[in-house]
């Protein structure tokens, strides 16, 4: 009786006091709401308006592929690694499945769906006996609610046609627009006069073109007429007004009566006005920027980033970090939340990542300042990590040091101007080199570029071709390299072969991939090209 008491509001066709011909009955019945305009505001007929499902579609859509991870922090340092093997990875992470039949991805979209059109979005959590997670499942927004007994906070839910009592640490509960602890009114009820009004609007304009876009007329009728003939050229006129395939045809009207239609200008009849308001207030109720959902607006930005970013800022955060708290509350055990093991995070330079253009201008600025290492920066376009296991350092100029750092020793002033020739004869053969593998790397970019022009992608064989041209290119500078440094670790023949393999294993990624494999070969020859500039600058190092 008392989960049952729940949901009593509602209005039941089994009360006795209520008349079934009362239009108000069947509006509660049915969850609707009466809005200003006398039409009936559901979150089925919220959802027939275009704007309204494309912002649910789009921020639901946007929030759900956000990857979600765990991570567990390092013992010896602020850092944190990602954890695969932590129990509810496989069921939070887009790539996973939440439960036997649902996927995470279309789990959190009905839950984002569900706080975007209810205010609250519902997930059970299902445990075992020992409290560790088994499945994630979306509960009904309608049909779920919070309830206070002895002294704890529970979820009272319908399942399968039952109501079930859930632990509070058992659902994931993200809520919109709160002030008192309870569940958010519904955006739906506190929209219907907007919503109301677009509904109202698009009946009328309908209406209005099925009538032959006629307001209606007057019929002039000759003195004297019978009522049988007047009643008959009225009938006429409106089974005229109802057939759109009469709209345009001649009408001919006997015995002195006379028509005057009153009609409007297609374009006012459009109400074209009122529709880009009522795009604009919609846009408002999910915090989004009317340019989102295809309206001008008077703010513009300087880059599709920073328009991604206000977009995040002003939209997106508002539920990611509730639903990031949540998370962390319930999902990680209490050993885990206690001692600050693990934390889930969004990853969310997934939504504000860059062309591919930034991105292989940020990667060669971060390894050639010893942010990022090379894999790091293959693992963005979706690169394995280099074949020669190298990938994984860090680069630095050699020019940098720690600031207040002393020197371990002083070098006499003789020394110093005799290794400040040396380095300059070394640094002069290391750029005539990185100059030459520079015009080698644009040489096969210029083939790869040539070929993107007539729609066909380079093949391996393609690249290949270019092998004798590049040795050649090559093959004085190195020599003289080798000789000034009395090695012969570096030949021609060997760094024309890396230079070939990198650009063959990017073409053949881009095939596979679907990249632009322009852009994928660019970036792996200037990776290539900065890991030989790097390579060069130990050499000197005597």
């Amino acid at each position: 009786m008392l989960l049952t008491s729940l949901f009593e509001s509602r209005t039941t066709l089994e009360n006795p006091a209520l008349s079934l011909s009362d239009p108000d009955t069947w509006r509660d019945v049915l969850g609707g709401m009466r809005s200003e305009t006398e039409e009936q505001v559901t979150v089925e007929r919220a959802l027939t308006l275009s704007p309204v499902w494309q912002a649910v579609k789009m921020i639901s859509g946007d929030c759900s592929k956000i990857p979600l991870k765990t991570y567990r922090r390092r013992r010896d340092s602020e850092g944190k690694d990602v954890d695969r093997k932590h129990a509810v990875w496989p069921l939070i992470n887009i790539d996973g499945k939440a439960n036997e039949i649902t996927s995470s991805l279309q789990l959190w979209r009905r839950y984002y769906a569900s706080a975007l059109l209810w205010e609250n979005g519902y997930i059970w959590i299902d445990r075992d006996g020992t409290g560790n997670v088994h499945g994630l499942y979306n509960l009904l927004p309608d049909r779920t609610t919070q309830h206070w007994s002895g002294g704890k906070l529970w979820y009272v839910s319908e399942i399968g046609g039952r109501l079930q009592k859930l632990p509070a640490d058992d659902v994931l509960h993200l809520v919109g627009l709160c002030w008192d602890g309870q569940p958010a009114p519904e955006l739906v009820r506190q929209a219907r006069h907007d919503f109301g009004l677009a509904l109202a609007a698009r009946k009328f304009t309908s209406k209005f073109f099925a009538n032959g876009a006629q307001h209606g007329g007057i019929l002039q009728i000759p003195p004297g007429s019978k009522k049988e003939s007047r009643d008959k050229v009225e009938q006429g006129l409106i089974e005229r007004s109802k057939n759109l395939d009469k709209a345009f045809k001649t009408m001919v009207l006997r015995d002195g009566y006379k028509w005057f239609s009153t009609t409007v200008e297609p374009q006012k009849a459009q109400l074209l006005e009122l529709d880009e308001a009522q795009v604009r207030n919609v846009a408002r109720w999910f915090l989004l920027a009317p340019s989102r959902l295809g309206i001008k607006d008077s703010i513009s930005y300087n880059s599709e980033e920073a328009a991604k970013q206000d977009y995040h800022d002003t939209c997106l955060s508002y539920w990611l970090t509730a639903n990031q708290a949540e998370c962390n509350g319930k999902l990680l055990t209490e050993q885990q939340r206690s001692s600050r093991s693990h934390v889930i995070r969004y990853q969310i330079n997934a939504l504000l990542w860059a062309d591919a253009k930034t991105r292989s201008e940020i990667a060669e600025k971060g390894i050639a300042a010893g942010r990022f290492s090379p894999d790091e920066t293959r693992d963005w376009e979706g690169l394995n990590p280099r074949p020669d296991e190298l990938g994984h350092q860090f680069w630095r100029p050699l020019n940098m040091s720690v600031a207040g750092e002393t020197p371990a020793d002083e070098t006499p002033a003789e020394e110093k101007d005799e290794n400040d020739t040396r380095d300059q004869r070394d640094e002069a053969h290391a750029a005539l080199i990185r100059e030459t593998a520079a015009r080698a790397i644009r040489r096969l970019a210029t083939h790869a570029n040539r070929a993107a022009k007539h729609g066909v992608l380079p093949t391996e064989q393609a690249i290949l071709d270019q092998r004798q041209a590049v040795q050649e290119m090559l093959a004085g500078p190195v020599a003289a390299w080798s000789e000034h440094m009395g090695t012969t670790s570096l030949t021609a023949e060997r760094l024309a072969e890396q230079i070939l393999h990198e650009a063959t294993t990017a073409v053949r990624h881009a095939k596979e991939q679907g990249h632009a494999f322009a852009e994928q070969v660019a970036q792996s020859l200037a990776e290539l090209e900065l890991r030989l500039q790097a390579a060069l600058f130990r050499n000197t190092d005597h």
